[in-house]
């Protein structure tokens, strides 16, 4: 049986990773609504078509597109935004579940968050029993407290 663990830190980020952080989140935000408008549109478009839909890994590669041509969208790491797209895959499955209602945009400033799910990416350092420092990719070294 396979056990995932995550761990839960508060971050004391300096100034310019505070602006790194936010500009990160508003491209998740961004990514995740540019995708729930697109699964939108096409639902709008293609209602006779019947066993079609947009896929989880058909909008990554849609994404790693858009990457090549927006800059803002390059500065973010790829990871968090592509749990962006899982996220909205994932509130999909529940809607057509019947387990929550239809998808809602993002908003600015309520519940801003991300996560990195590859630990491959990351490199944590132990000052203390509760105190050290994470390297983030894209951010560099980022203080924590556990």
């Amino acid at each position: 049986m396979i056990q995932r663990k995550a761990n839960i830190y508060r971050l004391y980020p300096d100034a310019e990773q505070g602006l790194a952080l936010a500009r990160i989140a508003g491209a998740c935000r961004a990514v995740y609504n540019l995708a729930l408008e697109q699964r939108r549109d096409w639902w709008q478009r293609h209602k006779d078509r019947t066993g079609k839909s947009i896929s989880f890994a058909g909008q990554c590669r849609e994404l790693t597109d858009l990457r090549r041509d927006v800059d803002w969208l390059r500065e973010a790491p790829i990871h968090p935004l592509q749990q962006a797209l899982r996220d909205l895959d994932r509130a999909y499955q529940s809607f057509f579940s019947g387990r929550s209602g239809y998808p809602s945009p993002r908003r600015k400033g309520q519940h801003d968050s991300f996560r990195f799910p590859d630990p491959a990416s990351l490199r944590v350092e132990r000052a203390g029993k509760k105190t050290g420092r994470i390297k983030l990719p894209k951010l560099g070294w980022v203080a924590f407290r556990g």
